[in-house]
């Protein structure tokens, strides 16, 4: 196996492991990775070093890996974003609480 396919491999199951994790920091670290690899693997297989179906296997992998992580990710803002409404809504609610407290005013 050539050594561009194993950088492949290895980038592979470190952003699964990130995803599994739902680590989407490391994730967005590991994306920086992936040009420059898929660059080398495609060389390696324009000079004929790599069989094209291991190339097309792990390109999947890969593809399929980022779509994961798209999904998660729009998943955790999601959440977040319900967070902070609920965060917002509870803010209200404690003013609107202090203002009866504390009568009115004058």
């Amino acid at each position: 196996m050539s050594f561009s396919l194993e950088q492949l491999d290895t980038l592979n199951d470190e952003l699964r492991r990130a995803l599994v994790s739902e680590h989407w920091e490391r994730f967005s670290e590991l994306n920086g990775q992936i040009q420059p690899t898929v660059d080398r693997v495609m060389a390696d297989l324009r000079s004929g070093d790599l069989h094209s179906g291991a190339v097309q296997e792990r390109l999947e992998t890969l593809q399929s890996l980022c779509n994961q992580a798209r999904e998660g990710a729009e998943q955790a803002r999601e959440a977040a974003r319900i967070a902070l409404k609920d965060v917002n809504r509870n803010r209200q609610a404690t003013r609107a609480y202090h203002n009866v407290q504390d009568g009115p005013a004058g």
